[in-house]
């Protein structure tokens, strides 16, 4: 059941993850993004639907302070709904959360990079997006994301 701290903690990773994302897109840092590991989280605790409208909501946050093509936000729109409403076919236990939630953070960076790839987007700025992206969600997966999984559960 989501109460009171839950929802003030949704409120400050939208405020605070938006704004991480606007500093980080600021110093060219591609690929630094939390909405994707934290709507991959909220999706496992609470459904996706909720962690897709969390992650999407932090997204908007940080195009509104850093603003982008709109192009660029539909593609990592549509990626990220497809990595989050993945979670359906993949439950997760404590013992194999990390490796499916990185699975899911994989399949965001190859959807999201192939077309931007197609677009023209520059090879090295793609793999320096995957590697940051796949580093962060990793660290995330691997300190935090079962114990919060856990947390916003209860």
């Amino acid at each position: 059941m989501v109460g009171i701290p839950q929802i003030l903690f949704f409120i400050a990773l939208i405020a605070g993850g938006g704004f991480f994302g606007y500093f980080a897109r600021r110093f060219d840092m591609g690929g630094v993004e939390l909405w994707l590991p934290f709507g991959i989280i909220i999706a496992y605790a609470i459904n996706p639907l909720i962690g897709f409208v969390i992650a999407v909501a932090t997204m908007l946050v940080s195009f509104g302070f850093f603003p982008y093509s709109l192009h660029y936000l539909v593609i990592m729109a549509g990626s990220l709904a497809v990595a989050i409403f993945a979670t359906i076919l993949m439950p997760v236990t404590a013992a194999n959360f990390i490796w499916n939630a990185f699975i899911l953070a994989m399949v965001y960076n190859i959807i999201s990079n192939s077309i931007f790839l197609f677009l023209g987007y520059p090879i090295f700025r793609a793999l320096q997006f995957i590697m940051l992206s796949l580093f962060l969600n990793w660290v995330i997966f691997w300190k935090i994301g079962w114990q919060l999984v856990e947390w916003l559960k209860a």
